[in-house]
């Protein structure tokens, strides 16, 4: 199960599945994007939309870490339905905002 962290070293279960390899990808590389958002709730669904057709495209395992840098809107629920629905979404919640260099 997938987690989500905090600044403070807290994890707690998100829900969804951990990203695993697929018998017949094992070996296959893995490609990470790390997004930190800020009060992104409105362009989330968007976002996510367009990485996932770039990254289904390509022969390779991939992961999507959100950082979460403080929102105050409804920015991390919705990167917990997203990964409700696909394995390969995770979400980093920072408690307050550090600034996106930070975030990194």
């Amino acid at each position: 199960m997938s987690r989500v962290l905090d600044v403070h070293g807290s994890v707690r279960p998100l829900g969804a599945v951990p990203l695993e390899a697929p018998a017949e990808g094992r070996g296959q590389k893995l490609v990470s994007i790390v997004l930190p958002l800020h009060n992104e709730a409105g362009n989330l669904a968007e976002l996510h939309a367009r990485l996932c057709k770039v990254l289904d495209a390509t022969p390779y395992r991939s992961e999507l870490i959100f950082v979460d840098d403080g929102s105050k809107d409804d920015s991390a629920a919705l990167i917990e339905q997203l990964a409700s629905r696909d394995r390969r979404v995770k979400l980093v919640k920072l408690s307050r905002n550090f600034g996106h260099q930070n975030a990194l």
